[in-house]
């Protein structure tokens, strides 16, 4: 008969066996993502679905023995790609290229060991609907919602510091030369610290911190925010797992804490009926007994903290000190490779040394000394000019190092000492002292009690902050003071090398450097230097008091202000500071390591106890808790295997949310059972359950020809797409959408299911259908597609019902041929066989 089609887009053979999800769908593009395995690890790969190419594939947890994928979900820009695996973890990958832009740890707290409950059951990735509201008066400053004083406002309008190397950008040797695709990823991973990587922080943007970005961003972080940024921005990423544990993520990077929705409760389905992500609808499986029923009611949870501005400025907060923290510590990395040197390079340090122990080698080994004199000998000669034969032979032997190489890494090295001190790490410092401040004063305040802020574990984070900035611009002193004693050295060492080796010149070497600075390098330079203590010893615990700061005057003010105008009055009370012997500080410890590695673990515990503040007023109902509490014993031996059930939110009205459910018959293969639950605003019990029954036929001259349904899924809020076969003997598996809304539901006896199972209620409508109180509606299928490899009796698909992008992607029982149809798009006038081919 003539009729109708779906246009086919692409058919194409995939190399390796792969499944599908039904999220697998890219929400605005004609894009789809598909699972293969590889060994013990999962891979996923980004296909177009009008070409039929594959545009990149990336491994999934390449650093660990087995992942599995269990569930994916597509950011509200359709940018990113959010990929949850067992072991528990969740990965973003941008569509661009495939690159992995974050990596988010999912934990569970509740379990004291890893059991086989300890998986993930699900992502949602839920979005803010955003209204466009004209304000009377535009914000001509462009604020971007940061408040006028606060600490963010000021580091926007601080200068902003140098830029620094991403540690993923570094490059080795072996990574250069390696063959294609064995170059070692693992260990480069374990290059950020554990305090970093657990630091609660958004989608890292250094303009925020007053940082320039780096190159490779500067293009994406320049001006205003993007429009996929707006989009994504107050979006909520929520991860569920086995134990009745939802992990949220402000825009899908912050950790926001962790939700308890009972124990031994897994998330089936979760959605939002309301314009705000903090507020949303779980639909929750107990784990045992079996088998696994849903209750028709719903969770509630209600995230407040989330509505209010203070979650936002703490996720900005944290993160701009989460940038200037990292920021921090790999300037001090660098300082001290530069000075101690790294395992790639030899630090400016050695020089010194290594001068002296080939001087004193030459003493032990051609002179026969049994002790090193070198510091003595050296000591002489710049007292009285004479040198010992030792050290006479080792400058006129030309076998020391060549000090114009040493003059210049050591000049390097110290310049660098001092400018990344005073123009990057003291700035760095000070930056976060500041967000500090903020923060302790948040915690004398009654409307951030929520965040568990301690004032007194805050004050002792700021006392380390300001220890850390007394240091950086301690050591720019001393590396100033190191320089001049370094040249004045270097300018002795030339004038008795060139004493040592006389030329025929006639005039004399006049001498330029001064003896009091060389040997004061000499004792306190050469070998040991003043400046290793930077970066050895314990942590800095000095105070004000201990570098010779006078104490803080405690007296009144007005005590304070009579003694001033004594003294004015009368000058001879005025008491003349005598010149006292200089504060000996060499007793104090001032290793700037070990002082910012503190600095940044207590400042990540600060913060990651805030972040969670979230989760800790999240209000959660627990209706389902007594409904599940008690199962009945003729759930425990069900005749037949728990029905597979679809469900979509069709349709909101008035901030009701409506709930349809699907589910295939399994007596009976032509059937299709549906459901419509009503849920009231602000309730988790259902209002209204109406049942239905379809039956999909094809329309043969007068005779009607029913079929065999093989798969289904919810298209958009009024058709579902079903994969289906005919009856007749030989026939291809065909796909095709059919109306959902307009089928016959009959009102159900509210009180019998609003308190049960959703399988009961399936049960109850085939029970319905079979003694015809129910009776099934009939439904044409008109609009139809043959699967040109449906010969299979296991097909998976990806639909997306957005208008403009209405496709769906069927897999084939191997698994290695897809095809994709476009269900909206030209219609063309076809001849179908009696077996449901098209001609």
């Amino acid at each position: 008969m003539s009729t109708t089609a779906f246009n086919t887009l692409a058919n194409f053979q995939i190399p390796t066996p792969c499944r599908i999800l039904p999220s697998s769908c890219c929400l605005d593009k004609d894009l789809v993502i598909l699972i293969s395995r590889l060994g013990s690890l999962d891979r996923i790969s980004l296909w177009n679905t009008t070409q039929g190419t594959k545009i990149w594939e990336v491994e999934v947890g390449e650093d660990m023995d087995s992942t599995y994928i269990v569930d994916l979900a597509w950011s509200p820009d359709g940018q990113s790609v959010a990929v949850l695996y067992d072991p528990p973890n969740v990965t973003i990958y941008s569509i661009q290229d495939g690159k992995k832009t974050l990596s988010l740890a999912v934990e569970n707290k509740h379990l004291p060991q890893a059991t086989n409950r300890d998986k993930s059951s699900g992502i949602w990735w839920l979005k803010t609907e955003k209204s466009t509201t004209r304000e009377a008066i535009p914000d001509i400053f462009k604020r971007s919602g940061l408040i006028t004083g606060s600490s963010l406002s000021i580091l926007k309008n601080l200068p902003l510091l140098d830029s620094l190397p991403d540690e993923g950008d570094k490059i080795s040797a072996t990574d250069i030369f390696a063959f294609q695709g064995s170059q070692t990823r693992a260990p480069r991973q374990n290059q950020i610290p554990d305090t970093i990587r657990d630091w609660p922080t958004l989608v890292s943007d250094p303009l925020l911190a007053s940082i320039c970005p780096s190159g490779a961003r500067q293009s994406k972080t320049d001006g205003n925010a993007t429009d996929e940024s707006d989009i994504n921005k107050d979006s909520l990423l929520v991860v569920a797992d086995y134990n009745g544990q939802l992990s949220l993520y402000q825009d899908g990077a912050f950790p926001l804490g962790q939700i308890h929705i009972g124990k031994d409760f897994y998330t089936r389905s979760l959605f939002t009926p309301f314009q705000s992500p903090s507020t949303f609808l779980v639909h929750v499986t107990r784990l045992s007994p079996r088998p696994e029923l849903t209750p028709t009611c719903a969770v509630h949870v209600d995230i407040p903290l989330v509505r209010r501005r203070f979650c936002r400025e703490l996720s900005q907060l944290s993160s701009a000190a989460h940038d200037l923290t990292w920021y921090a510590m790999r300037v001090v990395k660098e300082m001290r490779a530069i000075w101690f040197g790294s395992d790639t390079n030899s630090g400016a340090r050695e020089s010194g040394p290594r001068w002296i122990r080939s001087l004193e080698t030459k003493q032990k080994e051609q002179y026969g000394q049994e002790e090193s004199t070198a510091i003595l000998d050296l000591t002489c000669l710049l007292v009285t000019g004479r040198a010992s034969d030792a050290l006479a032979d080792f400058l006129g032997s030309g076998e020391q190092m060549t000090e114009r190489k040493w003059e210049t890494s050591m000049t390097e090295a110290l310049g660098k000492l001092r400018d990344y001190t005073e123009k990057q790490l003291a700035p760095a410092l000070q930056r976060l002292h500041l967000i500090l401040e903020e923060i302790q004063g948040w915690s004398l305040l009654p409307q951030y009690r929520i965040f568990e802020l301690s004032f007194d574990d805050i004050s002792s984070t700021l006392d380390s902050a300001t220890r850390g900035v007394t240091c950086a611009s301690w050591l720019s002193v001393m590396a100033r003071k190191e320089f001049t004693r370094f040249r004045e050295f270097i300018s002795w060492l030339r004038f008795e090398i060139a004493n040592a080796n006389p030329s025929n010149e006639a005039h004399a070497i006049i001498p330029r450097h001064d003896i009091l600075e060389v040997n004061a390098y000499l004792t306190s330079g050469l070998v040991v230097s003043s400046i290793d203590k930077w970066f050895i010893g314990p942590v800095p615990q000095f105070t004000p008091r201990d570098l010779g700061i006078p104490t803080e005057d405690t007296r009144p003010i007005n005590l304070v202000l009579e003694q001033i105008r004594n003294v004015a009055g009368d000058p001879a009370r005025l008491d003349w500071q005598a010149n006292g012997i200089r504060k000996d500080l060499s007793h104090l410890d001032r290793n700037l390591d070990a002082l910012v590695q503190e600095l940044a673990l207590r400042c990540q515990r600060i913060f990651a106890r805030a972040a969670a503040a979230a989760s800790r007023s999240a209000i959660v109902s627990n209706e389902h808790l007594s409904i599940t509490g008690d199962i009945h014993s003729e759930h425990q031996g069900r005749a037949h295997p728990t029905p597979k059930i679809r469900e979509r939110i069709s349709s909101i009205k008035d901030s009701n949310a409506i709930q349809s459910l699907a589910s295939l018959c399994s007596e009976d293969k032509t059937l299709l059972l549906l459901a419509r639950i009503h849920f009231a605003e602000g309730s988790v019990l259902p209002t209204y359950i109406y049942a239905g029954a379809l039956q999909c036929h094809l329309s043969e001259d007068e005779e009607l020809s029913l079929v065999d349904l093989l798969n289904f899924d919810f298209f958009d809020d009024e058709h579902l797409v079903v994969i289906y076969r005919s009856q007749s003997p030989g026939s291809s598996a065909s796909i095709a959408t059919v109306n959902y809304v307009d089928v016959g539901y009959q009102e159900l006896e509210l009180a019998k299911y609003v308190k049960g199972f959703r399988e009961d209620l399936m049960d109850s409508i085939w029970s319905l259908c079979r003694s015809g109180e129910l009776s099934s509606s009939l439904y044409p299928l008109e609009r139809r597609r043959i699967i040109r490899h449906g010969k299979g009796s296991n097909f998976s698909m990806a639909v997306n019902g957005r208008i403009g992008r209405r496709v769906a992607c069927v897999l084939d029982s191997s698994g290695t041929v897809m095809e994709s149809f476009d269900l909206e798009g030209e219609v063309e006038d076809m001849e179908v066989a009696d077996d449901g081919r098209v001609s």
